[in-house]
């Protein structure tokens, strides 16, 4: 009962993508301990957690040159329903995937921040108007940042 078995987990997930966000192993970035080895599973999270965990958020705008782009609460809602394994909300796409379980608040704030300094020429030309994303690293992790009309709506682990 041996052989090749094609339906394992990749461990490179540079070169392929698991949908789900739950191959795991060793080397697998934003994987949030949800690996099939590891007998984890995503579980919803209660709602109102994410909503007791943020009452002390406070929105941030960013300036760069003479434009202002905000980070709000229900877009940092919106990323821990999303793709953090504490604040879950259960729903899955084509392409998920979630943040290190150990990440916290603050440090998802802070990637943001530092990912939006790593594109400063790209934001000052595109500015407020329109929707593009942007995309950085952040403590050896690769982050995606969306934008619309100035707002900061995305931001998920990965690359575009």
């Amino acid at each position: 009962m041996g052989g090749f078995n094609p339906y394992s987990y990749v461990h490179n997930p540079s070169k392929w993508v698991d949908p789900y966000g739950l191959a795991g192993g060793v080397g697998n970035k934003g994987d949030a301990g949800l690996s099939k080895n590891s007998g984890i599973k995503p579980k919803k999270a209660l709602p109102h957690k994410v909503v007791n965990d943020l009452r002390s958020f406070r929105s941030k705008d960013y300036h760069f040159g003479n434009q202002t782009f905000k980070l709000d609460r229900a877009g940092m809602k919106h990323f821990l329903e999303r793709h953090h394994p504490e604040y879950w909300d259960g729903s899955i796409k084509a392409k998920q995937s979630f943040f290190s379980r150990d990440m916290s608040i603050n440090d998802m704030s802070n990637a943001i921040e530092s990912v939006m300094k790593q594109n400063r020429d790209t934001m000052v030309s595109k500015g407020t108007i329109g929707k593009y994303q942007i995309t950085g690293s952040y403590n050896g992790q690769n982050y995606v940042v969306g934008f619309n009309k100035g707002r900061i709506g995305q931001f998920y682990p990965g690359n575009l």
